[in-house]
């Protein structure tokens, strides 16, 4: 079995010795979010790594259905 984990969360997944306790191994994803028009960010700079509901809010469904795509 295996565990894709952001590479955020890998100091913790270490601490807390997951692959050891688990029996699992863990692969860390190395995503660099593709950048969106948001609407509501104070500084008017890209803010990534929010969730797909921050992109659905942001461009709509139908747009958000092509920014995954590609």
């Amino acid at each position: 079995d295996v565990y894709y984990s952001p590479k955020g969360a890998k100091e913790y997944l270490i601490q807390d010795k997951f692959e050891s306790l688990s029996k699992i191994k863990v692969e860390y994803q190395n995503y660099h979010c593709k950048t969106y028009k948001q609407s509501n960010s104070i500084s008017h700079e890209f803010i990534g790594g929010l969730s797909i509901i921050d992109v659905i809010v942001n461009i709509g469904k139908k747009n958000t259905e092509e920014y995954i795509r590609t």
